[in-house]
């Protein structure tokens, strides 16, 4: 995959799904509703700067970034955080395990969360984000 379709992949997908996996147990419905949260918009900083960033290194993070952020607010897309909730599973392997492997490999490895079929799929991700990042509210 060339540089642009890697950026869009694991930069504009794996911050909708943080969104969406965060943002829908504290009651939003869009993208932009949980954007406007400003713990969700911090994490999501934290998350392209300490974990994205290096993994697509030498791509140009921060400044498609910078180009994508203003889209996740624009008052006028009513993009479902549960639409992009579908199919966890395998969006996440294609948007959050490479970036992790490709930071393992750079000797920043994440610590998983353990397994624990009873919690909900998004309580499993929040825990896995609040392992790597530390506490997000709830």
């Amino acid at each position: 995959m060339i540089g642009h379709g890697r950026l869009k992949l694991h930069v504009l997908n794996t911050c909708h799904s943080a969104l969406a996996y965060l943002g829908l147990p504290r009651g939003y419905t869009f993208v932009r509703e949980a954007m406007a949260d400003p713990e969700l918009a911090q994490f999501l900083e934290a998350l392209v700067s300490t974990e994205i960033t290096p993994a697509l290194a030498p791509l140009a993070v921060a400044a498609y970034w910078q180009t994508v952020r203003p889209r996740f607010a624009n008052p006028r897309i009513d993009h479902r955080l549960s639409q992009i909730a579908e199919d966890g599973a395998l969006k996440l392997a294609e948007r959050v395990f490479p970036l992790m492997i490709s930071n393992a490999k750079a000797g920043a490895a994440a610590r998983p969360a353990p397994v624990d079929s009873s919690q909900p799929r998004t309580t499993k991700i929040r825990s896995c984000f609040r392992r790597r990042f530390g506490q997000i509210p709830p």
